[in-house]
């Protein structure tokens, strides 16, 4: 936005987001546990009962586009580090969590020929899941993440999706909801530590945040109809959702007329979406 804001100059119109299917993720700078964090999330929506959580916004087709760009994403990955997507498998095949996922995402993608060497490739698969897991499993720690996501060129019932997923993921993911899982597993082999995998959400939940505001900041038109698209749903997360990125809109006024842009982005949440 520019720094000069003239509250008698004509308002732009709302951009129209082209219909494209939504480019794959770009997770290099994710760790395994981080994709399989934000996999199981999108697997969870899509397999959920509608009737139990009939008053959540859900756009399958969206969730569904969001679902497919993660395997995309993944392939890039499992090239540069086969084994390390080969030993995350079995470890989080043992995640009731995201035994799912696995399943229905990471080994298709990890069984996928390699162009080079396809029967190796499948054959070292196969014969790493059958051999005895390490004493120390070789899945990445969180630790310290670096992970970000890039939503411009995702539409805004995409990122509308992701931001209803990772709202029920932050309620599922509760200190408590790990610890007591943890209690019951200490003893299982191969297992994750509650610690490491809400360390993973919290990681891809911030970057999602970060995301997200890089469109507010890029796009304010587009940032307010997506802001009076969420309000206006009959989902309370994204309701509340829209409130926090309201303020950081507000927060886009740089200097020139704040009355008269605070008026332009409110006035929006007035009309019909």
């Amino acid at each position: 936005m520019s720094a000069e804001f003239s509250p008698t100059s004509q308002p732009q119109p709302e951009r129209e987001q082209p219909e494209r299917a939504p480019p794959a993720f770009d997770f290099s700078t994710f760790s395994f546990l981080e994709v399989a964090a934000l996999g199981g999330a999108l697997t969870h929506e899509l397999y959920r009962s509608d009737t139990q959580e009939s008053y959540k916004y859900h756009n399958l087709q969206a969730t569904r586009s969001l679902y497919e760009a993660v395997g995309q994403g993944l392939q890039p990955l499992i090239k540069r580090n086969p084994y390390l997507a080969r030993e995350t498998a079995r470890t989080l095949a043992a995640e009731p969590t995201y035994r799912r996922w696995v399943a229905t995402q990471l080994m298709p993608n990890l069984l996928r020929h390699d162009e080079n060497d396809p029967r190796g490739h499948c054959f070292a698969t196969i014969a790493h899941l059958l051999l005895p897991a390490p004493d120390q499993g070789v899945i990445e720690h969180a630790g310290e993440s670096e992970c970000r996501i890039d939503l411009s060129q995702f539409g805004d019932e995409e990122i509308m999706a992701l931001c209803e997923t990772t709202w029920s993921w932050r309620s599922r993911s509760s200190d408590r909801y790990f610890d007591e899982r943890k209690k019951r597993r200490d003893t299982a082999s191969g297992e994750l530590h509650g610690g490491e995998l809400r360390d993973a959400a919290g990681h891809v939940c911030f970057a999602i945040d970060q995301g997200v505001r890089e469109v507010i900041r890029n796009d304010p038109v587009r940032a307010r109809k997506l802001i009076s698209s969420m309000s206006s749903s009959g989902s309370m997360a994204l309701k509340r959702e829209s409130h926090y990125w309201l303020r950081d809109l507000l927060d886009e006024m740089n200097g020139g007329r704040p009355v008269a842009y605070i008026q332009w982005v409110v006035g929006s949440l007035f009309e019909r979406p």
